[in-house]
């Protein structure tokens, strides 16, 4: 028997949300907590949902970041090089590895902020050389996701050209238990980065035909799969964001860059990607993104954001954007009744979800609240959304009319030719939106129940 697609995508959805139910447990509710351990010169933050290990010896580097027991960042390696850190180079990173150096001496400051709400660090440097850094971390209540500032200054008397670039290593795996006691497979990590449509993919070093490496076309977009093979690429990513995921339990940390009203200039291969195999069966994964070139005048300052989310999204993730890591974008199709949404994607952040069919000026036509998740009944997972599961879309939603107003299916039909857009959006209790989860605009196709023709 053959199925529809409408149960095709049902049953995908339920294999899919019975793996995940078997592996995560619930969240602990607690307010955000502030651990400094100063024997280390080191600082802890987290909101019981995602925690942040940063150290401040000599340099400012993201040691730890983790959700639960998944972590990318292993903490507990000594001289380890996982982590995120900060490079200005100070010549073009593809003709030279000339660094301006950074200062060497840091102080950590609680910010005063609302301990309910938000949890803020700044780590400023003391001493000065031809620039001066501050940083300053915040990880807010009920959502996974840490938010960095940085800031560059010039402190020099003279302008000052630099090339802003993220360093981060990745430890994707181990067959040894790793600090939390999980034994991880390498060969179940994935990393993603969108690249630029007029610029293919380089393998700088390992072989043309790596099957790790894949290119997917239509969404531009590139795929490491680690199998423990050496392989290096660089690929031009102006989008912003990199990715790297478990396949294990679906668990994405993904990264996005941004900055405001900067003086940046862009340029070509970008970013870096290395893999290899370390010590004691380890996998790892170096990236180097290259924010751009930048140029200060005397006492000028370069600012950027680095926004750290996890969530939980199906494979691949072909999309992040404020933290959402998509793996189907949002669609929408007519259909006899009214429309049938599709999507899959990671949120990192809990909530109600809710639908809104908009006409052309953007306002609101009609609202569907309280939107519940596939499979609620069958299985026993919630109906909002949760950050530590993928949410996935395959809904119908119907509007009610009476017959007098039905005329034949021409109050359905004018109903659906005005509505322009469609929106998924995610509510508290009191319907008052939190965010802005994707959009998805006319003209709008017949939703096919049964495609298959044979």
């Amino acid at each position: 028997m053959r199925l529809t697609a409408r149960c095709s995508w049902l049953v995908a959805a339920a294999v899919f949300i019975s793996q995940m139910i078997a592996i995560e447990k619930s969240w602990t509710k607690s307010n955000i907590d502030f651990s400094p351990e100063e024997n280390r010169k080191s600082v802890r933050i987290t909101n019981y949902r995602i925690a942040a290990g940063v150290e401040y010896d000599k340099e400012i580097k993201i040691s730890e970041f983790s959700a639960g027991m998944d972590t990318f960042l292993y903490p507990d390696e000594k001289n380890s090089p996982a982590g995120g850190s900060l490079i200005l180079y100070a010549d073009d990173p593809h003709s030279s590895t000339k660094e301006i150096k950074l200062p060497h001496r840091y102080r950590a400051i609680r910010s005063a902020t609302d301990e309910k709400s938000d949890a803020a660090l700044r780590i400023e440097s003391l001493d000065k050389g031809l620039v001066s850094l501050r940083k300053e971390f915040s990880i807010k209540d009920e959502i996974s996701t840490l938010h960095i500032k940085t800031f560059i200054k010039n402190e020099s008397d003279q302008n000052l050209t630099f090339y802003p670039t993220e360093s981060i290593f990745f430890f994707v795996g181990t067959v040894k238990p790793n600090y939390s006691g999980r034994i991880v497979s390498p060969t179940d990590f994935y990393f993603y980065a969108p690249y630029d449509k007029k610029n293919a993919v380089t393998i700088a070093q390992g072989p043309k035909t790596n099957k790790e490496f894949i290119q997917v076309e239509r969404d531009s977009l590139f795929i490491a799969h680690y199998e423990r093979e050496f392989g290096e690429v660089k690929l031009t990513s102006s989008k912003g964001w990199v990715a790297v995921q478990n396949g294990q339990d679906y668990r994405v940390t993904a990264i996005e860059f941004s900055y405001k009203n900067q003086n940046i200039e862009p340029m070509e291969y970008n970013l870096n990607v290395r893999m290899e195999a370390m010590e004691d069966n380890g996998s790892s994964i170096h990236t180097q993104y290259v924010l751009g070139k930048v140029t200060l005048k005397p006492g000028e300052t370069f600012e950027y954001a680095s926004d750290w989310s996890n969530s939980a999204s199906g494979i691949p993730v072909i999309a992040v954007k404020n933290g959402v890591a998509y793996n189907k974008m949002l669609e929408a199709n007519t259909t006899d009744v009214g429309f049938y949404i599709f999507g899959i994607m990671g949120i990192p952040q809990d909530g109600y979800l809710a639908i809104e069919f908009l006409d052309d000026k953007d306002q609101i036509v009609k609202r569907h609240d309280y939107l519940s998740l596939i499979l609620d009944v069958t299985l026993p997972r919630p109906s909002n959304a949760v950050s530590k599961l993928p949410t996935i879309l395959t809904h119908e939603i119907g509007f009610p009319f009476d017959d007098k107003s039905f005329k034949n299916g021409q109050y359905l039909l004018e109903l659906q030719n005005k509505i322009k857009k469609i929106r998924l959006i995610m509510t508290d209790e009191k319907k008052n939106i939190i965010r802005v989860i994707d959009e998805v605009e006319a003209p709008w196709k017949k939703f096919d129940d049964n495609p298959s023709k044979n």
